[in-house]
């Protein structure tokens, strides 16, 4: 079992991702820079006194993950668009991990639909998301609810359990019936996501690339400045997913990039590239962190 303490944590991460991501909801509309909108969401956290456990994601229609603003980001928020926003938290390394899904034109139909079912998953895997019950169940469940909505999941994404400073501890939660039968246990800590498509229910790598992580340090001693840049990574980030924004006053800000490209052709850092529904379906998403109790799963992630 989990100490009360360590759940403790868990729970004001999991409060703040929630009241952020209301906050966030609140800022929607089209025209809004996405650099402005992710830095005031980053802020909001921060003025908490929480820390981020990944970049805000603000990803749109197929895109269906790993947007984040870059340095210089000169995207808006369009007329039209299924606008998924993913946040993390963490207090002393334990995670919270929170999405909605935003219609930011109010269009409805379609949108509004992917959106339910994602939603409705979500919710199914909440009710079924107790110690003894087995993942692939309740991604067959998740997979029922989407078809039955019209849509498809997506087979390639889904939940994952939480460790310190771990966003992806190694245990795969599916959004379809297949998968690999991990049985929960009281104390596990997940996030869960269903995705919901109109498109193929398979996402693929896009060529851009706006987050990034610690992955180790080198063998061979690095050339300065960039051992000095890496370690900077290290102190700031540990080995929780960054944004190169967050390194802005830490590097010179035209070594940002370079350093980091070169540091993840070295495989010292571990890139997220954009990923994209692969017959360029709309996506939409719902996540919740839960904590498994005997009988029952407690959401972290409301305020």
């Amino acid at each position: 079992m989990v100490e009360e303490t360590i759940l403790e944590k868990y729970r004001l991460a999991g409060k703040v991702c929630a009241e952020a991501a209301k906050y966030a909801r609140g800022l929607v509309k089209p025209g809004l820079p996405a650099l402005e909108f992710g830095t005031k969401i980053e802020q909001f956290i921060r003025d908490k006194g929480v820390s981020l456990s990944f970049p805000v994601n603000i990803s749109i229609d197929d895109v269906a993950a790993h947007y984040s603003p870059s340095i210089d980001d000169t995207f808006v928020l369009p007329e039209k668009a299924l606008l998924k926003i993913d946040i993390g938290t963490h207090v002393d390394g334990y995670i919270a991990d929170h999405a909605i899904t935003v219609d930011v034109g109010k269009t409805g139909g379609v949108y509004q639909a992917l959106i339910d079912a994602a939603e409705a998953g979500l919710e199914v895997v909440i009710k079924n998301f107790h110690a003894g019950q087995n993942v692939v169940h309740i991604g067959k469940l998740v997979e029922d609810t989407i078809v039955k909505a019209g849509f498809v999941p997506i087979r390639n994404l889904g939940g994952h359990n939480l460790e310190q400073y771990n966003l992806h501890g190694g245990v795969f939660v599916p959004n379809t019936g297949s998968g690999y039968p991990y049985v929960l246990k009281e104390g596990d800590v997940f996030a869960v996501e269903p995705f919901s498509t109109n498109g193929a229910g398979h996402v693929i790598d896009g060529t851009s690339k706006l987050i990034y992580r610690f992955h180790k340090r080198p063998k061979n001693q690095l050339p300065m400045p960039l051992a000095g840049y890496l370690e900077i990574i290290r102190k700031q980030c540990s080995t929780l997913p960054f944004s190169p924004r967050w390194l802005e006053g830490k590097i010179p800000k035209a070594r940002i990039m370079p350093s980091i490209v070169e540091l993840a052709r070295k495989d010292l850092l571990q890139a997220y590239p954009l990923l994209m529904e692969r017959a360029g379906g709309l996506v939409a998403q719902a996540e919740h962190t839960l904590i498994v109790h005997k009988d029952h799963a407690e959401i972290t992630t409301i305020s």
